[in-house]
């Protein structure tokens, strides 16, 4: 059983449906309960990755992107870490809604999307 912060877990809910719209599946979940709390998700279509990561020491959440053949990671935007404060927050949910913003224009209309029915 996965045990992931609230946060995470809210975010994840608030970006999965938004990448899956553009084509990208849930590959990868990771819990670490050693590590201070920290998860990730990673998402994957054809040519990109997406990972979603909670940092359980520093309190922030991150998302990044990556396109093989590169191994680098890059931040979606500046604003793509959401840091402490209070779970749930208007500014949380904000935050959040800028790095959906970000992803959707970074990859719109770039390779294969899914169509909704």
């Amino acid at each position: 059983m996965m045990r992931h912060n609230p946060r995470f877990r809210r975010a994840v809910a608030q970006i999965e449906p938004l990448l899956e719209d553009l084509g990208f599946r849930l590959v990868r979940e990771v819990y670490d309960h050693a590590c201070f709390g920290s998860s990730f998700a990673e998402y994957k279509r054809r040519g990109a990755l997406v990972r979603v990561a909670w940092d359980g020491k520093e309190s922030m959440l991150f998302v990044d992107t990556r396109h093989p053949p590169s191994r680098e990671w890059s931040a979606v935007d500046d604003m793509a870490s959401v840091q402490a404060g209070r779970p749930g927050s208007v500014g949380d949910d904000e935050r959040i809604q800028g790095v959906c913003v970000a992803l959707a224009s970074r990859f719109q209309g770039r390779g294969r999307q899914k169509r909704r029915p």
